[in-house]
């Protein structure tokens, strides 16, 4: 138990390395009962995954499981195939199957190379993350496939707390497409309100297909579409490529936040198919849009200008009607003269965390 580790007991055990990346500082032994995180002193200069040792040292409570600390490692020439435990994403995200070699499945939906590539994986609507230390290209050319992966179920940290959970992968060929991915385009058309409904295959894991105009565009972020049944908002694969208003487009991405008028396309392909006049806006009172029932609509404000600063990608600016303000995001810089000036703004209300009651540029 936790505090049972935290008496220093001494500590022996014989088990098989199922991860060995001194590097990155991580240590994992596993024998016929668990998986344990060993922080080895001092550290050998190698070990192989598969190989068996024999681990002496004490017991230590461990940032999240116990550990063993001040370990020393006796190599002793055999080896062992190592089998999995399978396990689902919910319960990779509970924390329990911590240092346990196991094997989950899901669809690959998003890989970014940082100090370690991180894989974002769905199934049922759960999601989890991985991460492969090797380095290497990310297996981008796997995204929306149905994929195996194995490794060691370990912990995310944000300085000194807890963020999360994780799988982590040795290289690339811990990885396995057990289904490419099929033509997102090739897919039924949906409307913005039915992004989630019931498919055959279940939950929305892979890519799914709508159309609409853009009404709005940001450089570098996302975008916004609009169909029959209303706003959505799409990050694309290639932020840097964005359509323009008036643009037709056809959309294959990811659900994110299916429920409710927050959802978005994530990590989406986009292809235009036309072009067409952007939907009209509608003019809307400040007081009207703070709720952020609007969010994604394309409409317009009047008010008072009454701050602005720079932005990263251009101005913000702050516009006061009756008391209560809006932030405006724009890509261009707004002249300092027409502070105090009766102004309209038209733009796309979000209500995104990192832009809450602000209107982006239509």
């Amino acid at each position: 138990t936790p505090e049972q580790a935290k008496e220093n007991r001494p500590a022996r055990i014989r088990g098989v390395v199922t991860m060995y990346l001194p590097g990155s500082q991580l240590c994992f032994v596993q024998d016929q009962s668990a998986g344990i995180y060993v922080q080895p002193a001092p550290w050998p200069k190698e070990l192989i995954t598969g190989e068996v040792v024999e681990v002496t040292g004490q017991t230590a409570e461990g940032r999240f499981s116990p550990i063993i600390h001040m370990g020393v490692i006796k190599r002793t020439g055999e080896k062992r195939t190592l089998t999995p435990r399978k396990a689902s994403l919910a319960e990779l995200n509970t924390g329990r199957m911590d240092c346990q070699y196991i094997e989950v499945e899901g669809v690959l939906r998003k890989a970014v190379a940082e100090n370690a590539t991180v894989l974002e994986l769905s199934a049922g609507g759960n999601t989890a993350t991985a991460l492969i230390f090797s380095s290497g290209n990310p297996p981008t050319n796997a995204i929306d496939a149905l994929v195996r992966v194995r490794g060691v179920a370990g912990t995310l940290y944000a300085g000194d707390r807890l963020s999360g959970f994780a799988i982590f992968l040795h290289d690339a060929s811990f990885l396995e497409v057990l289904k490419t991915a099929s033509d997102p385009f090739l897919k039924p058309i949906r409307n913005s309100a039915k992004l989630a409904w019931y498919t055959p295959e279940g939950m929305v894991d892979h890519r799914i297909h709508v159309r609409g105009t853009v009404t709005s565009s940001w450089p570098g972020e996302s975008f916004y579409i609009q169909d029959e049944a209303g706003p959505l908002r799409v990050t694309p694969v290639d932020a840097l490529k964005m359509p323009k208003p008036g643009d037709v487009v056809d959309v294959a991405g990811f659900v994110e936040r299916p429920a409710g008028t927050g959802s978005i396309l994530e990590n989406a392909l986009w292809r235009r198919i036309g072009s067409t006049n952007v939907p009209k806006h509608r003019l809307a009172h400040i007081a009207d849009l703070v709720s952020g029932r609007s969010s994604g609509q394309l409409v317009s404000i009047e008010g008072m200008l009454i701050s602005i600063s720079p932005h990263d990608r251009g101005s913000m600016a702050l516009v006061e009607e009756e008391g209560r303000t809006l932030s405006v995001f724009c890509g261009d810089r707004i002249p300092e003269e027409n502070l105090r000036s009766l102004v309209r703004a038209t733009g796309v209300l979000s209500t995104r965390l990192d832009m809450k009651n602000s209107a982006e540029p239509g």
